[in-house]
């Protein structure tokens, strides 16, 4: 008997990946889930000790923010190699992270650097 081959969907987790090309992207369900649809600049963070970067989104542009770029339907991303570079964060190959919404401020970000998945 046959069965039917049914597609799975885009993740419905909220993932945050890092890439080979300097970038740091939000996936689309982040986006949605953290009402960040609005944003335009993003400052960043970086706590040493539990390895984890925040981002705190703004609509205002401030010393030292990244311009927040989109892309249709996929979600967000930052071009922020210095800010690898000066944290010496590892973006020799792609990765995803575990994302979620600081419980407080909701327009804070947190990427725990700690659940790094490996493209598959």
């Amino acid at each position: 008997m046959f069965e039917k081959f049914e597609k799975k969907g885009k993740k419905e987790t909220p993932v945050a990946s890092v890439s080979t090309l300097g970038r740091l992207a939000l996936n689309q369900t982040a986006v949605t889930n953290f009402a960040l649809g609005n944003a335009k600049y993003a400052t960043l963070f970086f706590d040493k000790e539990e390895n984890l970067i925040g981002i705190r989104f703004s609509n205002q542009k401030e010393e030292s923010s990244f311009k927040v770029q989109w892309r249709e339907n996929s979600g967000l991303f930052l071009t922020i190699k210095n800010f690898f570079e000066a944290y010496e964060i590892d973006f020799s190959q792609t990765y995803f992270c575990d994302v979620e919404q600081d419980k407080e401020n909701k327009s804070f970000i947190i990427i725990d650097l700690k659940t790094r998945r490996e493209r598959r």
